[in-house]
Formats: C-alpha cells, sequence, structure tokens
C-alpha cells in the first residue's frame, strides 16, 4: 500500500485544486495539481491560500500542493515520479475526443463515419 505522510500524488485536471487540498489535509504528504488552463491554476492557488490560511501556514513553498499548467497529452512531468495518479474524469473526456489515428479505437460514443 501506499504510505499517505511519504505518498506523492498527482491530481490530472485538477480545476480549482480542491481535491489536492482536500487530499493533503487528510495526510497525504505532496500533491501536485496539474491543468491545462492557466486560469484553473490560478483558481487552484487561490484556493490554496485559503486552505493554508485555515491552517495558520504562511509559506506556500513549505504547504504540500503545487499547481503547475500541463498537457496531459504532452505532459513534462517526470514519468514514475508520483505513487498515485488520480484523475475525476479527465481521461475519459479526452480519451472519447481524440481524432481517429491519435493512438486510440473507435469507441462506442464516436460519431458514424461519413
Amino acid at each position: 500500500g501506499i504510505e499517505p505522510g511519504a505518498a506523492e500524488v498527482v491530481d490530472v485536471g485538477c480545476g480549482n485544486g480542491y481535491m489536492c487540498e482536500v487530499l493533503h489535509a487528510l495526510g497525504v504528504r505532496r500533491v501536485w495539481g496539474t491543468d491545462y488552463s492557466p486560469a484553473a491554476i490560478r483558481l487552484a492557488q487561490t484556493v490554496s491560500s485559503h486552505f493554508r490560511r485555515q491552517k495558520g501556514a504562511g509559506d506556500p513553498e513549505e504547504w504540500g500542493t503545487r499547481y503547475v499548467v500541463d498537457d496531459v497529452l504532452n505532459t513534462r512531468l517526470e514519468r514514475g515520479a508520483f505513487d498515485l495518479v488520480y484523475d475525476s474524469g479527465l481521461l475519459d473526456s479526452v480519451a472519447m475526443t481524440l481524432p481517429e489515428g491519435h493512438g486510440r479505437e473507435r469507441g462506442p460514443f464516436d460519431p458514424p463515419l461519413q
């Protein structure tokens, strides 16, 4: 199993970062949130500052969450750097919208071929 106090977790498609902050509050040592949207990352950083303020933690560098703009299809994250990859639906959405020939087979929800 994974020991939460030593775990490194990444939330792909973190959006507002709330789940990252909850995981950290539950004892996960380090949580990275990634999102394609710079606006989502800014929002996540704001949410993080509220969590830090509630816990009386000042320095964001010492807090256990980090947020980065990243494209899950062309990630810059180091492979194998995390104990757990968390996804709340991003990968399903991406897989269903990739064009044919982009590394996946046609699925049952794809539009009919012309």
